[in-house]
């Protein structure tokens, strides 16, 4: 009796003692979350919107800081704006060239959303004329700034360097932006309407977008100036979206490196002291430029401090808002580097670039070892294309950022790096199957909530039986083909065509496909004219040496191809299908056509 009674006895105090540290453990845990919540409800935070108070219309890239603090950013190409802090500050300073400057009080600790209407600058002459401010590049600091920047362009940019290496991250992901109630409504988003649980928001622009697609790839560069190379090797690449790289042979000759190469071609890297920038397959003047000063407007705004340096707020606009000229902000070292150290900018509203409503660059450049260089550090790019050009319209929303790290300067590369004639090679040839536990040692950006769930979203899409039929019928107008097995039937369009030779004019043919073997395709057609009673026919084969499908990026293959057939003269037997049916709607008479015998053989290597 007395040993149960200890045992009870020590049983008690175990069990008080664990209940007392779960209590305590327990209390500290609400605590720290009341903590946190009264920190975030004291934050100061202030959304609004730039406007010049004479046209209504948004300004672009107008600074916006707490006054008192130094946290500031930019408005974007429509004017909005969002600035945050911990401090209980009562003041917004808004500055802009050429407008004067604007205080606006906010209330510290919570959230505010405000509008500021810009008034433009005048100066009182004595005719008590009033006049805006124009520009000159008589004795202007701005202008000898960028001139100063532009002489020692060779002396900061990395090219400069007897040879760097470096490694690199980059994400790029493309969204459906402005999902507004109304469309979330509409009866063919009814059953899709899940995928709305994972939409951001944007902060600055308020709009709500829909990721649909997420590439992600890992790099090393190397280059050496004398004799100057450069190559870049590629060891992981992932992309997530309706592009399945793991079964090609489903995708109708969709092919996912060829879309990534043509991402890279488009969304190109870009270099701020380059005369010429290449974006969206247009070339800009850069604002660092040789003929910058006659392309461009300059002006100093400010002078800021950062990390005990002193650096000019150097502001740049197109005189001409329709040239293919920048907008925006850059930081320049005032000592006798003259390097950038930021940049932020973006294209007027005015100017003409097919769909592009909005796009907005920032760069950041680091001191990177003992050759004292700022260097890249980071890059994001951001573009926005509507095809109506529509602000407050659904468009496809870009981002690009990419983060450099791991650099090495002036140190000595081997020769065995530059072999080959590729800009890129695969370090393996799993570049593109690389598991998620490799990516999570590779990865330099978090991943956010919307970009992890993109995969979960496009499998459940894929589930459902609506996208399964509009799947196919995309892919059967899209491609004119219809799998069928290892075959795939087509063109559709030119099963049924009538002309004044053939009168009606019936075909049928197709395609193998990977599903047979992956890197060979067979293909041909026979077709029957009833008025000439004529038969043609078409027959090739290709074989792809890569082992790719047939037509993949980059291309290695002989193809042999025999084809007897009509052609309507002037036009390429080769690149125009003529037995489709639109052809057959014609007004004029076309009675004479010719008919070709061709045998070919090719080789293609990209």
């Amino acid at each position: 009796t007395q040993n149960l009674s200890q045992i009870l006895h020590r049983i008690t105090v175990v069990v008080n003692t664990q209940y007392m540290l779960h209590r305590t453990i327990f209390i500290l845990f609400i605590l720290h979350v009341s903590a946190s919540l009264s920190a975030q409800k004291s934050r100061t935070s202030v959304h609004g919107v730039v406007k010049d108070s004479l046209t209504g219309e948004g300004l672009a890239y107008v600074t916006v800081t707490f006054e008192g603090a130094g946290v500031g950013a930019r408005t974007d190409i429509n004017g909005n704006f969002f600035l945050e802090t911990e401090k209980q500050l009562k003041k917004i300073r808004v500055s802009y060239v050429g407008f004067s400057t604007k205080t606006v009080p906010v209330k510290p600790g919570i959230y505010n959303d405000v509008i500021v209407l810009l008034s433009e600058a005048t100066s009182n002459l004595k005719e008590v004329s009033i006049k805006p401010k124009k520009y000159s590049r008589k004795n202007n600091p701005a202008v000898d700034l960028v001139e100063e920047v532009f002489k020692h362009k060779d002396e900061n940019r990395k090219e400069g360097l007897d040879s760097y290496s470096f490694r690199k991250y980059e994400k790029l992901q493309m969204d459906i932006n402005n999902i507004d109630d109304k469309f979330r409504k509409k009866w063919y988003i009814r059953p899709f309407r899940f995928i709305f649980g994972n939409v951001d928001t944007n902060i600055v622009t308020k709009k709500v977008a829909l990721p649909i697609y997420l590439r992600e790839r890992s790099l090393s560069a190397f280059y050496r100036k004398d004799p100057q190379q450069q190559k870049a090797i590629l060891h992981g690449e992932r992309q997530t979206g309706f592009v399945d790289e793991e079964h090609e042979e489903d995708n109708l000759g969709i092919d996912g490196e060829g879309v990534s190469e043509y991402l890279n071609s488009a969304f190109s890297d870009v270099d701020i002291y380059e005369p010429r920038i290449n974006l969206l397959g247009t070339q800009f003047v850069g604002p660092l430029s040789g003929i910058a000063n006659a392309i461009y407007r300059f002006y100093i705004v400010d002078t800021v401090e950062v990390d005990g340096k002193k650096y000019a707020d150097l502001f740049f606009a197109p005189r001409n808002k329709a040239d293919l000229a920048f907008m925006g902000n850059m930081l320049v070292a005032l000592d006798s580097t003259y390097a950038v150290m930021k940049v932020e900018m973006g294209v007027p509203k005015e100017i003409n670039l097919n769909f592009v409503t909005d796009l907005h660059i920032e760069q950041e450049f680091q001191k990177v070892g003992s050759s004292g260089r700022l260097l890249l550090v980071r890059d994001a790019f951001t573009v926005d294309m509507n095809v109506l050009k529509k602000s407050n319209g659904r468009s496809i929303l870009t981002h690009k950022t990419s983060v450099y790290y791991d650099y090495t300067v002036n140190q000595p590369v081997p020769d065995s790096l530059f072999k080959g004639t590729n800009l890129i090679d695969n370090d393996t040839g799993k570049v593109r199957k690389r598991p998620d536990t490799w990516w999570l040692g590779h990865r330099q950006l978090p991943m956010t909530r919307s970009e992890a769930f993109v995969d979960k979203m496009v499998d459940s899409i894929k589930t459902l039986r609506v996208y399964k039929i509009l799947d196919a019928t995309g892919k059967l107008v899209g491609t004119g083909y219809q799998r069928i097995g290892f075959f795939d039937l087509g063109t559709v369009g030119s099963f049924y065509s009538f002309n004044d030779i053939e009168g009606f004019r019936a075909r049928l043919g197709g395609r193998t496909n990977a599903r047979l073997y992956k890197p060979f395709q067979a293909e041909g057609y026979v077709a029957y004219g009833f008025r000439d009673q004529r038969w043609k026919y078409n027959v090739g084969a290709r074989y792809s040496f890569n082992g790719k499908i047939p037509r993949a990026f980059p291309q290695n293959q002989i193809s042999v191809n025999y084809q007897r057939d009509l052609r309507i003269p002037g036009l390429s037997l080769e690149r125009v299908s003529q037995d489709n049916a639109a052809l057959s709607l014609q007004r004029a008479s076309r009675d004479k056509m010719l008919l070709n015998s061709v045998f070919k053989i090719e080789y293609k290597r990209e």
